[in-house]
């Protein structure tokens, strides 16, 4: 009797962590940094090239003492996996640094674009933000993830990166924060 109710209680604990493990999803809250949570982020498109400095075409770069994620046409952050969150605001902006000719950057450079996909857990589209880049914008732009009405539905969101559908990608290196 004594070893059933060991193999019962066993039982009980192993399924408990088995419910726990399963309902482990991400939760975005207040503070939630696209640079120092970029972890929790899959990349699509992450390749080493020679088009840039870094060797990168999506990750975490140091630039004149602080931290940003460059992307380059092509490549995207996905979170998947979302239990629950709250609205966060990131910075977005095309990469001009005048050591590594940020003139000529803002010259070759004709814009990009973010693309903001949130899907349902059956991979459904439901909302999509679209953001163009202006290349002669120096200064941050801001771009908050709402909280909706379905935004409890969302388990998955992505930020794709594009050439803004101005031409092409030559220098269209976008910095978040």
């Amino acid at each position: 009797m004594k070893k059933y109710i060991g193999w019962v209680i066993c039982g009980i604990i192993l399924a408990v962590a088995i419910v726990a493990a399963a309902s482990d999803g991400i939760k975005i809250g207040e503070g939630f940094s696209v640079v120092t949570d970029f972890k929790r982020f899959k990349t699509k498109g992450a390749a080493q090239t020679d088009a840039n400095p870094w060797n990168i075409t999506v990750g975490v770069i140091e630039d004149s003492g602080a931290d940003y994620v460059l992307m380059l046409p092509g490549t995207s952050l996905i979170l998947d996996d979302i239990e629950e969150y709250t609205p966060f605001t990131f910075t977005y902006r095309l990469y001009f640094s005048s050591a590594d000719g940020g003139d000529e950057m803002e010259v070759q450079s004709d814009g990009a674009g973010l693309l903001i996909i949130y899907y349902d857990e059956e991979g459904q589209v439901m909302r999509e933000d679209t953001v163009f880049i202006d290349s002669h914008a120096d200064a941050h732009c801001y771009h908050t993830i709402p909280q909706t009405a379905f935004s409890t539905y969302i388990r998955t969101i992505e930020i794709q990166c594009n050439n803004g559908y101005y031409g092409d990608g030559t220098l269209d290196w976008v910095v978040l924060q």
